[in-house]
């Protein structure tokens, strides 16, 4: 009785993992041609597809240039910048993105070291079912 229900359970787990990988395959495939021609849509008579972008981290230590331009005080107080500190252990230093990007307005060499310190998250395939299909 249970053999059965615990083999059809590892067979759907299979079937799943294959199925995933399957996916997995065709999504960089279609990612593949879009970028041939530097495109992050396309549509069929029944789907669309885009290319959206993942979500951007920044790298730290190139946010710090900006202490050159823009005082720790002014950073802190606008809620961009976490200083490292002490808890019961040491909190490394934070940046809040959405805040560092209010600052790009004080100049080229600002917004220069924002952007520079952007790392792009990992874009993401999105397949949608066009309406009346």
């Amino acid at each position: 009785m249970m053999d059965g229900l615990i083999q059809q359970y590892a067979e759907a787990e299979e079937l799943i993992a294959t199925l995933a990988e399957q996916r997995g395959r065709i999504e960089m495939e279609i990612m593949r041609r879009l970028r041939a021609f530097d495109a992050t849509y396309a549509e069929t008579p029944s789907f669309e597809a885009n290319i959206k972008e993942g979500s951007a981290t920044y790298d730290p230590s190139k946010l710090r240039l900006l202490m050159e331009h823009i005082s720790q005080a002014d950073l802190e107080a606008k809620g961009a910048y976490i200083p490292e500190h002490e808890e019961t252990r040491t909190v490394p230093e934070k940046w809040n993105a959405t805040k560092v990007r209010t600052f790009a307005n004080r100049g080229r060499e600002i917004k220069a070291i924002i952007k520079g310190a952007r790392i792009p998250g990992a874009p993401k395939l999105v397949v949608t079912r066009k309406e009346n299909t």
